[in-house]
């Protein structure tokens, strides 16, 4: 008589008991007869009013349409607005420093200042609208403008003009790149690197 091996079976701590179950490859064939896995993640994703599913993209523009609504335009503005004008600032300085200037604080608090408007509308205008891709374009070409301007400014003019003129365009150089999205704004550093490179201009 053939003797049939019994499944051993142990008891997990928590007092369940478990017997051995073969190791075989599931049957690929047979449907599941219940809900997967997949399926309650499913059940769980957001949906509109609709019953459509709110994809991650959508659900972080509603996300940002929530916030311009909660805070508006000119205060989403002014998030943006005071880090570009604490950029001028540092740039203005960190000018001086690189020619060994005297740094006049408050001259260049004031021109700081001074400045703050245009960014505050620069900003007001263009954010709302990134999106476009006629935005995207012209904020492409300007960054490139600027940037490779900026570097050209470094490398050939005076000590004079550099202090006046690096600061206003290094922000305004910075903010279009922010604004842009990765992979334009990626592009636009690799063309002015491509510049700096061809023409041998140092950055710093």
């Amino acid at each position: 008589m053939v003797r049939t091996r019994k499944p051993k079976s142990f008891v997990t701590p928590e007092g369940i008991t478990v017997t051995e179950l073969p190791l075989a490859h599931p049957d690929y064939d047979t449907k599941p007869t219940g809900k997967t896995l997949l399926d309650l993640i499913e059940e769980k994703r957001p949906r509109d009013a609709d019953g459509n599913v709110i994809s991650e993209k959508k659900a972080g523009e509603e996300e940002e349409m929530g916030l311009e609504e909660v805070f508006g335009p000119g205060m989403n503005t002014l998030v943006i607005a005071v880090p570009m004008v604490i950029l001028l600032f540092w740039l203005d300085v960190i000018v001086h420093m690189q020619y060994l200037q005297e740094i006049e604080w408050w001259s260049i608090a004031m021109r700081c200042l001074k400045g703050s408007p245009a960014i505050y509308l620069i900003h007001y205008w263009f954010h709302p609208r990134k999106n476009w891709k006629t935005v995207q374009a012209f904020l492409l070409v300007m960054s490139v403008m600027v940037g490779c301007y900026t570097v050209t400014a470094v490398n050939k003019n005076g000590y004079f003009a550099v202090m006046k003129r690096v600061p206003p365009l290094g922000t305004l150089w910075v903010w279009a790149v922010v604004e842009m999205d990765v992979l334009v704004g990626a592009a636009s550093l690799l063309a002015v690197a491509g510049y700096t490179w061809w023409n041998g201009f140092a950055v710093l």
